[in-house]
């Protein structure tokens, strides 16, 4: 197996702790935030998306990385589509500063669960910058950065 298919593997197996884990979760207030799951997916989807998509297009390759990752099956023009629709958010400047906020709001529920969510962001900018070959440079510089807001 190569380096890259045992950490998508590991992203796998510790996304799944955490989502079954988040289903646990009394503390969380769902009539303000949701499913918290889904909340905290929702934000390394879209993250993911951000870095695969920062070079101005997403390959087939990538969107194959993006489906594997999340389970999912979108191809490279429907994950387009989903970048070109929330663009302004996932590229502007405050989109950092409310993952640092959505990470302390779960510090804040359970500190055990932000332990793992960490390990889950830490594992997913891992697999992105293994990627080399399959993403651009800067994708992978994304990639470093967002990993340096978790460390």
């Amino acid at each position: 197996m190569s380096k890259l298919t045992d950490l998508t593997d590991k992203f796998a197996s510790k996304l799944d702790s955490f989502t079954s884990a988040c289903e646990e979760q009394e503390s969380w207030d769902s009539e303000k935030y949701g499913n918290m799951a889904d909340f905290y997916v929702q934000s390394l989807m879209s993250t993911m998306l951000r870095v695969i998509a920062s070079d101005g297009n997403i390959s087939r390759k990538e969107a194959e990385f993006f489906n594997v990752c999340f389970d999912a099956d979108l191809t490279a023009a429907q994950l387009d589509k989903m970048y070109d629709d929330s663009e302004d958010i996932l590229s502007g400047d405050d989109y950092d500063s409310q993952l640092r906020e959505d990470f302390d709001l779960l510090k804040a529920v359970s500190p055990a669960l932000a332990d793992d969510y960490r390990d889950i962001w830490l594992t997913a900018c891992e697999i992105l910058i293994a990627s080399d070959g399959q993403l651009l440079p800067q994708e992978i510089e994304d990639a470093k950065h967002l990993k340096s807001l978790f460390m």
